[in-house]
């Protein structure tokens, strides 16, 4: 037998900069049969495998193969030896079964090794590092038979960057395997952050780290190659937004480490392919002009070469963003005409298939500006309608001017609105206006499509700035002049025209519009349209009363959005407003569920003002659960979810007011000083429209927000529910009145109800019965008809009495008031943990009552145990389930919530 290289026996030490990986180590078992850790070069198989064996007590016998090691003698040769150094004597006579001059027999000897390491009953761990360098079908074959007759004291761990051909289904099935794949061992946020900040000390921000994360997809190494290349740029910046596949290092390590390792007709493949962002066997096929894609397809994803499935049938696939980068960089070296002719093909195969974006992408790559125009002109409508608004002004930004006509040129124009960017969108307006007057005006060669379409673009701008008189203008001129079969722009221009009118103060007449909006959004399948204006109806139904519209317009649009795979800007919204809708109803679990939901995605979005008042219903519906700390977690996950979308400072400061609110109702407005601005609401006053400048996507999602007036009051609202918790009813009533001045036909019902319900709890405070009464059965009266449950059951017991006390004052024409009342009141006997967390004064025992009532009269501890007969420690225990209950934290702070919820005589 050659010798054998000692070195091969050795597991190599774990590098300094390695991060340790406890969420995969502890995957691993020795008492699972066989363990698999497989992905492409680069990913920490091998360091993995080295931090995990380090922490075992059984002895480990450690191989790293070659691809020398494909002899079926060398190999068992070295695996037996291993085994041997590792227990003693334990592959002696398979490895002299294996080198018998006379007649070696490889199965003999493999059955020969099984039957000793059963019968030494030393457990053992056998690594095999590389295994995918192994060909031999032979060897497979024999560490088939080794896994199929696995001794009970073996445990075995293969490393490898293909799926080696061994019983890894059959293992699988009966679970006996382990697997660790590349999905796994992808770096998270946390592991790049301790890599780059603890091992490499380079001091990158969360935000640099994300990037890296993103654009590498978690490779290791590719992470690793990227720090070395950090090094070398004093502008990290600058240097991780231009990361790539190209980057030196990057391309060196997998050039020599993945694609020199193919053959020419692999590596000829994986080039032409790499120009496609997406692709299956067709589309190579016909880029290639071969017939035997699929085959190849699959051999490159048993080989884990960097390959990214696409969905579960394993039809469509992409590369890893780098390799492909790598790849095409590679191509291009070959001669540009050859990239061209790649691209010309693609564009005509994905046209021919109706994948008209992909198309376009690869038509602009071959800078074929023509066919780009043609196939622009005839999908307008169908980008319009689906509102991917900044894909589409990419391509028109790659255009050149000569070729885009008017039409498209003022597509563009509104695409730049749209997306915030208002240099741009000046400069091409310029333009624009060297044919078409500001007014809008016929010149020589211009349609009326094309004057209907410039005009909605100016109401549009109009209304996001609050000048809504030139708005309507607009508006109306471009309904006048449009086309009827002109859908996407005539309901756009509808809609806006109803925005003016909710801003004007006539939400009767803007809800008339939006239905109709709505209607010919969802007739002519205009994505964009239906969802913002149904969004703007179902907050105007919820806010004047109309809650079951509201809800079954959310019902509707939340079904839409499923049945619309293609997406819309803000469709988190949908499922924010319904979670507020199913709030007021009353349905607590319903609501937190589609908050929670929708708040995922408009953080996504970075729709700040949304992101306030979807979190405020949150954690109002969490304390009204009895959920108090989660209530204010979610207000602290505002807060990180805020910082990071450059809010402007009205939205800075309804935060703060949200805060300062749940913390009251918390029983903890002490944390929350700092944070609170009293003036607020009226530092906000004077001020008639928010500043959305920081938002990147505005347009018609402006057009959809509200004066900030209404905000002022909110804040104020706030304040006044805030001085009622705090015992400052006086304050709270003289902001609840000056309030209450303001009210007229626009006022939100909702506002109006939520105002008059806390100026019956200050009323009631201050000891005014019959005025809490008469403004509580206003209240009542305004959102009965649509059983607005919630605005009234989250203020607990003292409302809930009240409400006996108006029910008692309505007389037989107010049977709908009436009826609203009586379930309310069946509500209030229902079991509540919210009540019990908000109001558990309540749920004092009478020794806790006479412990309480002694402590209002002044007594000391002592003087009060002997009135009561217990121990001074048995009182303390009393008075600590006092305060836990009443959640104050001394006697005084006992003493005045008792009084305020009648516990106690007022003083």
């Amino acid at each position: 037998m050659d010798a054998l290289l000692i070195t091969k026996f050795h597991m190599p030490p774990l590098p300094d900069e390695a991060v340790p990986r406890p969420r995969l180590s502890n995957k691993l078992s020795p008492t699972t049969r066989v363990s698999l850790i497989c992905a492409p070069a680069g990913f920490g198989k091998t360091s993995l495998a080295i931090a995990w064996l380090s922490r075992q007590t059984w002895p480990v016998a450690w191989l790293s193969l070659d691809a020398n090691d494909n002899g079926a003698h060398r190999f068992f040769s070295y695996l037996m030896t291993a085994l041997n150094r590792c227990v003693p004597g334990v592959a002696s006579k398979s490895l002299g079964r294996l080198s018998s001059p006379s007649s070696p027999d490889l199965m003999a000897a493999m059955t020969q090794l099984i039957n000793d390491l059963e019968q030494a009953g030393r457990h053992v761990v056998l690594a095999l590092d590389d295994y995918h360098l192994i060909e031999n079908q032979e060897i497979h074959a024999a560490v088939s038979f080794l896994i199929n007759h696995q001794p009970h004291y073996l445990h075995l761990i293969l490393i490898s960057r293909t799926e080696p051909p061994l019983p890894i289904a059959r293992l699988r099935s009966k679970n006996q395997l382990n697997e660790i794949r590349t999905e796994e061992l992808r770096f998270n946020t946390d592991e790049a952050r301790s890599f780059f900040n603890r091992s490499m000390c380079l001091g990158l921000t969360g935000e640099q780290i994300a990037k890296l994360e993103k654009q590498s997809e978690g490779w290791i190494t590719g992470l690793q190659l990227a720090a070395l290349s950090l090094r070398e740029h004093l502008d990290a910046n600058g240097f991780i937004d231009g990361m790539s596949g190209k980057d030196r290092h990057v391309a060196d390590y997998l050039v020599s480490e993945v694609l020199a390792h193919q053959g020419p007709e692999i590596q000829n493949f994986l080039m032409q392919t790499s120009i496609l962002k997406r692709f299956n066997a067709d589309v190579c096929d016909d880029l290639l002009g071969i017939e035997n894609s699929q085959q190849v397809l699959e051999q490159l994803e048993r080989g884990n070469l960097f390959i990214v499935p696409l969905d579960s049938n394993r039809c469509w696939y992409r590369y890893h963003h780098w390799f492909a980068q790598m790849l095409s960089n590679r191509l291009r070296m070959c001669g540009r005409e050859n990239v061209t002719r790649l691209h010309r093909q693609a564009a005509s195969w994905f046209m021919a298939h109706s994948m008209w974006e992909e198309a376009i992408d690869h038509a602009l790559e071959a800078k074929d500006y023509d066919r780009v125009i043609t196939h622009l002109e005839t999908h307008i409508d169908r980008i319009l309608a689906r509102g991917h608004f900044n894909i589409y002004l990419q391509w028109f930004k790659k255009v050149p001017e000569d070729y885009m006509p008017l039409t498209l040129t003022l597509h563009q124009l509104f695409f730049l609105y749209e997306m915030g960017e208002f240099e741009a969108f000046d400069q091409c307006l310029q333009s624009i206006e060297k044919q078409l007057d500001p007014l809008g005006e016929v010149k020589a060669g211009v349609t009326p499509e094309q004057r209907g379409v410039f005009l909605a673009i100016k109401g549009i701008r109009s209304a996001s700035l609050f000048a809504v008189d030139e708005a309507r203008d607009h508006f109306h001129g471009a309904l006048d002049v449009l086309p009827e079969e002109k859908r996407f722009w005539r309901t756009l221009a509808l809609g806006g025209y109803g925005f003016c009118q909710r801003v004007s103060g006539d939400p009767a007449a803007a809800i008339q519009i939006f239905r109709k909006a709505v209607s010919m959004a969802f007739n002519e399948n205009l994505s964009f349209c239906f969802f913002m204006y149904s969004i703007a109806l179902a907050k105007l139904y919820m806010e004047y009363g109309q809650l079951q519209r509201a809800l079954e317009t959310c019902r509707t649009l939340v079904d839409y959005q499923g049945a619309d795979d293609g997406g819309v800007p803000f469709s988190g919204l949908a499922h924010v407003v319904m979670g507020q809708v199913y709030y007021h109803s009353g349905e607590l679990l319903q609501s937190e569920k589609y908050l929670k939901h929708g708040l995922k995605k408009i953080i996504k979005d970075g729709d700040v003002f949304s992101i306030v008042d979807g979190y405020l219903v949150l954690a109002l519906c969490l304390l009204d659960q009895g959920k108090p700390d989660e209530g204010i977690e979610a207000m602290d996950e505002m807060s990180a979810s805020i910082d990071n979308l450059t809010p402007p400072d009205s939205v800075i400061l309804m935060a703060a007011s949200c805060k300062a609110l749940i913390h009251t109702l918390t029983g903890k407005p002490a944390s929350t000083k700092s944070g609170f601005l009293p003036q607020g609401g009226r530092d906000l006053a004077g001020k008639e429209y928010p500043d959305l400048s920081p938002l990147n996507f505005q347009g018609i999602y402006r057009t959809g927000q509200q004066p900030l007036t209404c905000y002022s009051n909110v804040i104020q609202l706030f304040a006044a529910k805030m001085a009622v918790e705090t015992h400052r009813a006086d304050e709270s009533l003289s902001i609840l009145t000056e309030l209450i001045s303001t009210f007229d036909d626009t006022t939100s019902l909702l506002f109006r109800a939520d105002v008059l319900i806390q100026m019956a709890l200050a009323h009631r405070r201050l000891g005014n019965d019959a005025l809490a009464v008469e403004s509580l059965k206003n209240a009542v009266g305004l959102v009965a008809p649509e059983h607005y449950y919630q605005i009234f059951m989250r203020e607990g017991l003292p409302v809930c009495e009240m409400l006996k006390q108006v029910g008692s004052k309505l007389g037989p024409d107010n049977q709908e008031a009436a009826c609203f009342i009586e379930r309310m009141n069946e509500k209030a006997a229902e079991p509540s943990p919210s009540r019990k967390s908000r109001h558990a004064s309540f749920d004092l025992t009478p020794r806790e009552l006479e412990v309480l009532a002694c402590l209002a009269k002044g007594a000391n501890y002592a003087k009060t145990a002997a009135q009561l007969f217990v121990s001074v420690n048995t009182l303390k225990t009393h008075i600590k389930g006092i305060y836990g209950k009443l959640a104050v934290g001394n006697r005084t702070q006992a003493i005045n919530k008792a009084k305020e919820f009648r516990l106690l005589p007022p003083s």
